[in-house]
């Protein structure tokens, strides 16, 4: 696991990196050699050791690759050596992830004093616009960049200061400036204005700037940054202003103003300005430096009042008032300024200034002179102005309204606006009402024709609060006045909005309309091609009122008993979750079921399947999922609802074209995979699918791949997304999910981005999050192992079984120990024989176990000591060659993902080893494995590593050395890799984390080969067909003892235990 860091020096975002030691590409911070600057970086870096958690020069150039689109070797060039002053304790700097530190690495004393800082060698990657763009751009999306790559504390505060600077522009809350670099040159510079909430939402941001953001040191001496807050905050304001500049230039520049900028003739140094403005350079080139001298002191009076403005704490304060006689023709607006401190109560007249402090006085004169520049109408009407303020026609007020606010706004003054105002793109006053016919919203004709009726609607045209005719609206309307007087009220009208809403009142008169459409509209607070839909009573009363109460959970959902046939029983929460489901189908809604890993999200699926079996469905139910899953949905089918038929379709034999739908209408269950839902999709989409499943929903999050289309063009009455993803944290995954689901209920992508996805990401709209979570909350349903309503219905271990597909070559290698066996088998005898299966069965678990276990065990490779934990000469295990750990890797993220730790036993030190090889790869820190080779202090300072609270997450521990003694109860998982088959040895091992002092549920997960030895003596375990406790209970000896035509049953190979290539042709 690489963690990426980020500093703000020399105008550039700087990156460098922490891994764990021995994970990384090495330390690649030796000395530049040539020029001044790398000179001088030798002197003074010289004497600084190398931080051993250094990501090094070809780690971070790949990281810019990938983000970016950079070359990779390129860009290791621009690495250079700086001094990080990190906490160091013992010699050590302290990494931001515990789990770098080595393994016997000693916990602080009680007495010990704290870290402090010091020099530290690292590597370090200046990076361009563009690429800091895509990096602060892709930390939006969490804290998880890809596999292996996190993103540090440091990268997360610059982050959220460049998306601050993205909402500054976004609201215009900037202003150009010329300055002087020198005597003769000068640059073009747009920066940021701040009110005082902008101002006070900057300081927050930089005082969250953690130590590692200003750590950072060309020249090996502490920063000032580091200890000094002032510091600190300057550093950040020069991020805000270079972010600020550049996305300015980068929305104002064109090929024609590049080109302006780097060559065109001026007329003169303002002009010469300008160009530079919209250029991507800042050098304003104009060969005059008196005259750009000039023109910067002129700018700089122009912004005096802003500057004034800040210093006295007070602001130019204008207000629009309504005419007093509205009706009277030639309506009279008055438009006022005062001047108002924050910290004074009410506000100075300006025809009161002479009263006031002299600053005050001074900034309001000239803040007064300013607007009048600024502002047309005031310009018109000054000799006009009176104690009551200056006079404006209908039409000035509008456009003073529409038009100078933002102007006003943007040189820094406050405009209060009447309550009733609303800027133009905002809102439109004339929407279309929905009243629906009362027969329809009837509790029996609702629940007996569903969602899908048509129904009566009477479909009027809504004015602000009251009803209007399409005869008075087209009549205001022609008066050709943007402000109108309605029913006592002023409000602005938006023609173009209005004329929609008339072409749609005249469309939607005499059609009916599906309940589900007004349903929509009722949740999404509906607008169609820009027109607002009110749908009335429809969501508040009768029955629909009670659906709308339902979805929103203000009301309860009755409850559903086990269905019958179901084979098992459901936890109370697990019934909850089966009745919200079975509601949500019931009215043709889809649902996505977002349970904690562990929670049972597969149980409460099959018991909706044979709930929808029960009431008489006939028609097929479609479950896409992962490859590397589909063995265990069968295997769980078959447990829990026997009476269900499943088809799986996958590999060279899957049913084709037209005999994949007779086959699918044979069945109860049809199971196929995401690469196959893309490849067979015209077949799959003519069978007509009572409902379509997808697990691991987090596979169509991509609204542009060929699997999120495929299963959008799905047909069925009922969907339904599984998922242990927390989806609604995920704004940009959230619009393809929910399409799926219930289409259209966002609407378009790109009316969703506008709508939210920008809005969320740029932080202009801070309602548009709450409005999105009251959209889709009715749709997703989210719970957490520690929800209290949770903790109370688990029990205190919930086991699961894994079963897993073993990849070609793993079938393969198992076939070829198969021929062997079968060749001795027959004229083997006595201790012989005994010895020849037992072998046989150790191979043949090393194969479900990885091919690389296989071939370790036959190469005789031995476990070395702490200090060489790896077994010699085998590389890193690759999940691809074995089903069983690539599966066993996806749950270990997952679990690590939510913050929880987890035990792995196996009985094999060399797999163990594999294990920890491939563990500190995936999650990039160091893995300890307790196994019979480990001395007793080291095992302690692993067992006491493991149990602090910032250990390593993960712990392998072989069985026999780590399954009985132990206190680990930091982990509330537990992976029984391999299978001992032995119940109580196993069961002594769960409780190295199930006893006292565990304060959570514990969850045990047991992986088994399907259509192997594992799963068929798992199956005789199961049945209690065994021959009895005590000749189980020794392991793996009874075995030996089954006949020959018994052993080769129990041992043989199934055609279902192999993942085939899915894609294969049929």
């Amino acid at each position: 696991m690489l963690i990426l860091q980020a500093c703000w020096l020399e105008d550039r975002l700087q990156i460098w990196g922490e891994v764990a030691p021995g994970t990384g590409a090495g330390p690649s911070v030796s000395l530049p050699a040539g020029g001044d600057r790398t000179a001088n970086h030798r002197a003074d870096l010289r004497g600084i050791a190398v931080s051993p958690f250094d990501a090094g020069a070809p780690l971070l150039g790949k990281v810019v690759e990938a983000l970016a689109e950079s070359c990779a070797a390129a860009r290791m060039r621009h690495v250079r050596p700086a001094a990080a002053w990190l906490p160091s304790r013992r010699g050590w700097p302290i990494p931001a992830h515990r789990g770098f530190l080595p393994l016997d690495w000693p916990l602080p004393e009680a007495d010990e004093p704290p870290p402090v800082p010091a020099p530290w060698r690292v590597s370090l990657l200046p990076l361009s616009w563009i690429e800091l763009c895509a990096l602060l751009s892709a930390c939006s999306n969490g804290p998880v960049l890809g596999r292996r790559l996190h993103v540090g504390r440091s990268l997360i505060a610059w982050s959220r200061l460049w998306r601050y600077a993205g909402a500054l522009v976004a609201r215009q809350s900037y202003l150009p400036h010329l300055v002087g670099v020198d005597g003769t040159r000068f640059e073009s510079r747009w920066r940021p204005v701040l009110d005082t909430d902008d101002r006070r939402r900057f300081l927050g941001l930089a005082r969250e700037l953690p130590p590692a953001a200003v750590c950072l040191s060309l020249t090996g001496a502490a920063p000032d940054a580091l200890h000094a807050a002032a510091r600190r905050e300057a550093v950040a304001r020069d991020f805000l202003d270079q972010s600020v500049d550049r996305l300015v230039r980068s929305a104002v520049t064109t090929p024609l103003t590049r080109a302006h900028a780097l060559k065109g003739r001026h007329s003169g140094a303002h002009a010469a300005w300008l160009a530079s403005l919209r250029g991507d350079g800042r050098r304003v080139r104009w060969e005059q430096p008196e005259d750009l001298r000039q023109l910067a002191d002129a700018l700089a009076a122009w912004r005096r009042p802003l500057v004034m403005g800040h210093a006295a704490d007070c602001r130019l304060v204008f207000r629009l008032i309504e005419p007093s006689r509205p009706e009277a023709t030639g309506a009279c607006w008055r438009l006022t300024a005062a001047v108002k401190q924050a910290r004074e109560p009410g506000a100075w007249s300006l025809w009161r200034l002479d009263q006031a402090p002299p600053l005050v006085r001074e900034y309001g004169l000239t803040a007064l002179g300013q607007a009048v520049t600024l502002c047309p109408c005031l310009r018109a009407h000054a000799a006009e102005a009176t104690e009551q303020g200056v006079p404006l026609d209908t039409g000035e007020a509008y456009n003073f309204l529409s038009h100078d606010i933002d102007v006003l706004r943007a040189a820094g003054y406050e405009i209060e606006t009447p309550d009733w105002w609303r800027a133009p793109g905002d809102a439109n006053p004339v929407r279309l009402r929905a009243l629906l016919d009362a027969a329809f919203n009837d509790p029996g004709n609702f629940a007996r024709l569903g969602l899908d009726q048509l129904a009566e609607v009477n479909w009027t045209l809504v004015l602000g609060d009251h009803a209007v005719t399409p005869g008075q609206l087209k009549e205001l309307l022609a008066a050709n006045e943007p402000l109108i007087r309605w029913q006592g009220r002023w409000m602005a009208i938006d023609r173009s909005a209005a004329t929609a809403a008339l072409r749609q009142l005249k469309e939607r008169q005499g059609r009916r309309t599906t309940l589900r459409e007004l349903l929509k509209l009722a949740i999404g607070g509906g607008t169609v091609d820009g027109v607002r839909i009110d749908t009335g009573a429809f969501g508040t009363q009768g029955a629909s009122g009670d659906l709308m109460r339902r979805l929103r959970g203000e009301a309860g959902i009755e409850p559903l008993p086990v269905p019958e046939a179901f084979h098992g029983a459901l936890r109370p929460y697990q019934e909850r979750g089966l009745a919200w489901l079975a509601w949500l189908r019931q009215w043709g809604l889809g649902a996505c079921l977002a349970d904690d890993m562990g929670l049972g999200k597969t149980i409460q699926a099959l018991a909706l399947f044979q709930h929808v079996r029960n009431l008489g469905a006939t028609r097929p139910i479609l479950l896409v999922c992962p490859l590397s899953i589909i063995a265990n949905w069968v295997y769980e089918a078959s447990r829990f609802t026997p009476g269900l038929t499943v088809l799986t379709h996958y590999g060279a034999s899957r049913a084709p074209g037209r005999l994949l739908q007779e086959a699918a209408q044979q069945h109860d269950l049809v199971v196929t995979s995401y690469t196959l839902l893309c490849r067979d999709f015209a077949a799959l989409n003519r069978v007509q699918w009572s409902m379509v499943v997808l697990d691991e929903a987090q596979n169509i999050k991509n609204p542009a791949t060929l699997q999120s289309r495929a299963a959008r063009a799905l047909t069925s009455d009922f969907r339904l997304a599984l998922t242990g993803t927390p989806v609604e944290n995920q704004v940009g995954d959230l619009w393809a999910l929910m399409d799926f689901l219930n289409p259209g209920l966002l609407g378009t992508h790109a009316l969703f981005n506008k709508r939210f996805q920008r809005p969320i990401r740029t932080g202009v709209d801070t309602g548009a999050r709450a409005t999105l979570r009251e959209i889709t909350a009715p749709f997703i349903l989210r719970r957490l192992k520690r929800d209290p309503g949770i903790i109370a219905d688990l029990p205190e271990r919930v086991e699961n079984k894994v079963f897993c597909s073993l990849t070609p070559e793993q079938a393969a290698l198992y076939a070829a120990e198969l021929r062997r066996l079968d060749e001795g088998l027959d004229g083997a005898e006595g201790l012989a024989r005994r010895g020849l299966v037992l072998a046989t069965l150790t191979r043949l678990k090393q194969i479900c176990n990885h091919p690389a276990h296989y071939e370790g065990g036959i190469g005789g490779v031995r476990l070395g000591t702490l200090e060489d934990e790896a077994p010699g000469g085998l590389p890193a295990p690759e999940p691809s060659r074995s089903g069983k750990l690539a599966r066993f890797a996806a749950l270990v993220e997952e679990v690590v993902g939510n913050g929880e730790c987890a035990l792995v036993f196996t009985q094999y030190a060399v797999m163990g080893a594999l294990l920890q090889k491939h563990l500190r790869e995936l999650l990039g820190c160091e893995i300890p494995f307790l196994h019979g080779g480990v001395r007793r202090e080291a095992r302690t300072a692993m067992i006491a590593r493991f149990q602090s609270g910032d250990g390593p997450p993960v712990f392998i521990l072989s069985l026999k050395a780590g399954g009985t003694g132990l206190n680990l109860t930091r982990a509330n998982h537990v992976f029984h890799y391999d299978r001992w088959w032995n119940p109580a040895v196993e069961n002594q091992a769960t409780d190295r984390v199930h006893r006292i002092g565990q304060t959570r549920g514990v969850f045990v997960h047991k992986f088994i080969c399907s259509g192997t030895l594992e799963s068929r003596i798992d199956a005789l375990i199961e049945s209690k067909l065994a021959l009895a406790e005590d000749l189980v209970g020794s392991g793996e000896d009874w075995l030996a003892q089954l006949s020959n035509d018994r052993l080769r049953e129990v041992l043989a190979l199934s055609a279902d235990a192999v993942a085939p290539d899915e894609e294969g042709m049929p």
